[in-house]
C-alpha cells in the first residue's frame, strides 16, 4: 500500500514497529474494534521475526535459571498457537544426546524434563522419554557414537517460516479495519499542548510522502530499534535494551530429529534442527552495539559453530555452508555486574512513559520472544484498552489466524493437489502452496482460473508460480524484490537464494508497481547485495579453517 490515508483521521492507536510483536498489537486491537494504524520502516518480519532459529518451544534452558513463569507462558503459547496457526507451527521431536555424563547431571536434566512436562500440563505433545544408546544411533545414525550413553527425547515446535506468521497477523488486522503500513519509517512524534505525543509524523520510503498522523495512543514495538529511538526524541531515559547478537547457517541435511548440543569450548547450548532440506545451525549469543541495519555473520561466529557440530556429527561436510543470519536480540537490561549474553532474562517489559520522559501518551514494549508474542500483544492492548477506557476482552487466542482454519493440512494438502491438477500444478507445487497459505491456497488457484498464464512457473529449479507474485502484490502488500523473495516466499531460502527466479519476478512487478528501468535495477541489486551478505563465508571459511 503506497497511498497514505486520510490524514485529518484521528487513531485510537498508533503502532510503530511492524515484527511480529507489533502485528499481533495490530491484530488484537482491530478485533477489539479499536481504530488502529500501523508503520512499519522496512517489511513485516524483516527485524529480528526473521533472524531466529524459527522454533515455538518453552526454553529448556531457561529452566535452570528458574524463570518458570517465562517457561510456562511459552509453553502455553506454544499451545495457543498449535489451534490457531496450524500452518504455521508444527511439532518437533528434540533429542538431548549425553555423553560421559555424570549420574548428577543425567538426574537434573530428567528432574528438568518432568519440570517441563508438568509446566505444560494442558498441552497435545508428548511427553518426554529416555532413549538407551542404540536407540539414539538408530535415531540420529550421524550421531558421534563414542561416548554417547543415550539420550533424552522431548518435543517442542518449529514455526518454518515466521515471516508468513507476522503477516497473517497483519492480514488479519486489516481483515478487521486496520491500515498499516510498510516501507514507512517515523520521522517524529507529534507533541500536544501539554507536551505529550499525540501523534506520528511518517515518511514513505517509497514515494518521499511525509504526512502526519494523529493518534490517542502510541505503541513503540519497534524490538532491538527501541534505544535508537528514544534517544532521537531526546528523552532523557537511560538505555533500556541489552542488544545481542545470534547468527545460524544452512548446510546439507545430516539429522531427522532437532538435536541440542553444547559448545565444548563455552558449555553454551545451541540447535542443528532439520529445516526445509537443510540443518539450520545456531545460535551464537554475543554483545552487539553496531549498525543494526547491516548485522551479519562473522567468519569466527560460522567456525564456532562448525567446531561444535562437528564434534556431534562428524560424517558431515560442515564446512558446506549454502547461506548464513544474524540478527539482534532485544533483551531488558540487567544491570547485574558480570551477567553474561546468555544469563540475562528473555522475559519483556512493557514501559509506559510519563510526562516525566517527555513521552506521555506512548507506551513501549522491551524484549520478548517469538513464541510468547501473542501473549505479550495482549497483555499491551489491556494496557492500552484500560487508558482508552475500551472494555473489550481479547480473543486472539481462539480465532485461527488467515490460513489456518483447517487444522487437517494432510486431507487439505491432498484436496488442494486436486484441485490444482486441474491447472497442471503438481503435487509437490500445490503442497508447497499449502505450506505458504495453508487454507488460503484456494486464494492462488482462484488467480489461476482467472488467468491460465499465472500457473507457469517462475522458474524450473522451483515450485514457485507467476500467481504467487500477483498475489503478493495485491493482497499482501509486497513492494519490493526483497519482499517477495525472503517474506512472501521460500525462494530466498533456496540454494542459490532465488538468483534464477528474479528476472521473471522484476517482469512481473515492474508493470503493476510502475517501475522504471532504474527502479528495476536498483531492485536487482538490492536483492543481490542481500545473497552477497549472506555468503561472505564461502570466500573466507575453509575446512581448514575449523581445523587451525
Amino acid at each position: 500500500m503506497t497511498s497514505l490515508p486520510n490524514q485529518s483521521e484521528t487513531y485510537d492507536v498508533i503502532i510503530i514497529g511492524g515484527g511480529i510483536v507489533g502485528s499481533g498489537i495490530a491484530r488484537d486491537c482491530a478485533q477489539r474494534g479499536l481504530k488502529v494504524a500501523l508503520f512499519e520502516r522496512e517489511d513485516y518480519g524483516y527485524g529480528t521475526t526473521s533472524r531466529s532459529t524459527r522454533l515455538i518451544h518453552g526454553g529448556l534452558r531457561y529452566l535452570e535459571m528458574l524463570d518458570f513463569g517465562l517457561v510456562r507462558q511459552d509453553l502455553k503459547e506454544r499451545e495457543t498457537l498449535l489451534k490457531i496457526a496450524p500452518h504455521r507451527v508444527q511439532p518437533l521431536p528434540f533429542i538431548l544426546p549425553f555423553y560421559r555424563c555424570s549420574l548428577f547431571y543425567r538426574l537434573k536434566v530428567r528432574v528438568g524434563m518432568l519440570l517441563y512436562d508438568l509446566l505444560s500440563y494442558d498441552k497435545t505433545l508428548p511427553n518426554h522419554r529416555y532413549l538407551t544408546r542404540t536407540e539414539t544411533l538408530e535415531m540420529e545414525q550421524g550421531l558421534q557414537a563414542k561416548g554417547l550413553q543415550g539420550a533424552a527425547m522431548y518435543y517442542d515446535c518449529q514455526a518454518a517460516f515466521p515471516e508468513r506468521l507476522c503477516l497473517d497477523n497483519i492480514l488479519s488486522a486489516q481483515r478487521d479495519g486496520a491500515v498499516v503500513f510498510n516501507h514507512t519509517e517515523i520521522v517524529d512524534t507529534l507533541r500536544g499542548t501539554e507536551g505529550g505525543v499525540c501523534g506520528v509524523r511518517v515518511r514513505n520510503r517509497l514515494t518521499g510522502e511525509e504526512p502526519e498522523f494523529r493518534g490517542r495512543l502510541i505503541i513503540n514495538a519497534t524490538g532491538a530499534w527501541v534505544d535508537r529511538l528514544l534517544k532521537g526524541w531526546k528523552t532523557p531515559l537511560p538505555p533500556q535494551l541489552r542488544l545481542t547478537k545470534g547468527i545460524h547457517f544452512a548446510a546439507p541435511l545430516a539429522n531427522k530429529n532437532a538435536l541440542v548440543l553444547f559448545s565444548k569450548k563455552d558449555k553454551r547450548l545451541m540447535f542443528v534442527i532439520p529445516w526445509l532440506g537443510y540443518s539450520w545451525i545456531g545460535t551464537t549469543d554475543t554483545d552487539f552495539d553496531t549498525n543494526l541495519d547491516t548485522v551479519h555473520a562473522l567468519r569466527d561466529e560460522i567456525a564456532y559453530l562448525q567446531e561444535t557440530v562437528s564434534e556431534y556429527l562428524p560424517q558431515n561436510n560442515w564446512s558446506e555452508v549454502y547461506f548464513t543470519n544474524a540478527g539482534v536480540r532485544a533483551l531488558v537490561r540487567d544491570n547485574r555486574p558480570g551477567a553474561s549474553e546468555s544469563a540475562v532474562s528473555r522475559k519483556h517489559g512493557v514501559l509506559l512513559h510519563t510526562h516525566g520522559d517527555g513521552l506521555e501518551g506512548m507506551i513501549t514494549i522491551l524484549g520478548g520472544k517469538l513464541t510468547a508474542y501473542r501473549d505479550i500483544a495482549e497483555e499491551v492492548v489491556n494496557r492500552a484498552c484500560e487508558l482508552l477506557q475500551h472494555r473489550v476482552e481479547g480473543r486472539t487466542g481462539t480465532i485461527p489466524l488467515p490460513g489456518g482454519e483447517r487444522n487437517d493440512l494432510k486431507n487439505l494438502k491432498a484436496e488442494v493437489g486436486r484441485a490444482g491438477s486441474e491447472y497442471g500444478l503438481t503435487q509437490a507445487q500445490t503442497d508447497y502452496l499449502v505450506s505458504l497459505y495453508g487454507s488460503e491456497a484456494y486464494a492462488i488457484l482462484n488467480r489461476i482460473e482467472y488467468d491460465a498464464s499465472l500457473a507457469k512457473p517462475l522458474s524450473p529449479e522451483y515450485p514457485d508460480i507467476r500467481a504467487q507474485v500477483v498475489h503478493a502484490i495485491e493482497a499482501e502488500q509486497a513492494q519490493t524484490l526483497n519482499d517477495f523473495l525472503l517474506r512472501r516466499s521460500l525462494l530466498g531460502f533456496t540454494k542459490d537464494q532465488g538468483e534464477q527466479a528474479i528476472p521473471a519476478i522484476l517482469e512481473m512487478m515492474a508493470v503493476p508497481l510502475k517501475w522504471e528501468a532504474e527502479r528495476v535495477a536498483e531492485e536487482r541489486s538490492a536483492a543481490l547485495a542481500h545473497i552477497a551478505l549472506t555468503r561472505q563465508h564461502r570466500e573466507v571459511v575453509t575446512k581448514s579453517d575449523m581445523n587451525t
